[in-house]
């Protein structure tokens, strides 16, 4: 199974928070699943930290610890495709967030589940866990 994880769950990882749930570790870890961190999710991370958000203070060396997370779980760079920003004409507004929508897009045209949180994901026909 292909999971991407969502910014949130990303946050986690770069500040070393065990937030996730037992169903969500256990996809996580399973040697079987292959595991994505979009681009977008660097792209959004980038952003709020440059606006100074205290809910995305992170540590100086955020993006030198998170590829090393990568390597260590073989987490992969999900880039955004032109099919992923298409599928998104077709999804209806019950999410307005721009970064959410594009990864929802992603899961969808990849066909892989979602580690995350936002119930609005259920809204839409992609797998949340």
């Amino acid at each position: 199974m292909k999971i991407i994880l969502d910014t949130e769950p990303v946050v986690w990882m770069l500040k070393s928070e065990d937030r996730f749930s037992n169903r969500q570790k256990e996809v996580f870890h399973n040697i079987n699943n292959e595991r994505f961190i979009s681009i977008v999710s660097l792209w959004e991370i980038s952003i709020k930290i440059s606006l100074i958000r205290n809910d995305f203070v992170l540590r100086d060396d955020w993006f030198k610890y998170l590829k090393k997370q990568m390597k260590q779980f073989e987490i992969k760079w999900l880039n955004i495709k032109q099919s992923h920003c298409i599928s998104q004409t077709g999804l209806p507004f019950h999410h307005k967030d721009p970064f959410d929508r594009l990864i929802i897009s992603q899961g969808i045209t990849e066909n892989a589940s979602i580690i995350g949180t936002d119930s609005n994901f259920k809204l839409y026909d992609v797998k949340l866990i």
